[in-house]
């Protein structure tokens, strides 16, 4: 299934028309909109991940010295399998699509509140 984004063009100001104060605060809010789009971009890397992990049943505890390490292991697994998937939708070389989805791993599994404040940044600055 293919999905879309919504972006009106006309929402973007003309950098030649701002003056000095609001080229920096214009600078600002895309760096913001930044943030927020690659928060959302790794929380789909993360999500498929999760998803093909969930999908292999069962982890091979017997191959792994603990229950997390098995997990880890499911999880570079699934990391690799979802990078093959995205590299080409993304036109990325594979290893640059599997460093991103492993780095979308690992924030939204250790550092979720990382992850929160990029996006809660965008929500809050649109209020």
């Amino acid at each position: 299934m293919s999905y879309q984004l919504q972006w009106s063009v006309q929402d973007v100001p003309v950098v030649a028309d701002l003056d000095e104060d609001a080229l920096v605060g214009v600078a600002v809010e895309w760096e913001r909109i930044r943030a927020f789009v690659d928060a959302q971009q790794q929380a789909s890397f993360a999500e498929l991940v999760r998803r093909r992990v969930a999908a292999a049943t069962p982890l091979p505890i017997d191959q792994a010295p603990t229950y997390s390490g098995a997990v880890m292991e499911a999880q570079a697994r699934a990391a690799k399998w979802c990078a093959s998937e995205f590299a080409p939708a993304l036109r990325l070389a594979e290893i640059t699509a599997q460093h991103r989805v492993q780095d979308a791993v690992l924030l939204l599994d250790r550092y979720p509140a990382v992850w929160q404040g990029a996006c809660h940044d965008f929500c809050v600055s649109r209020r």
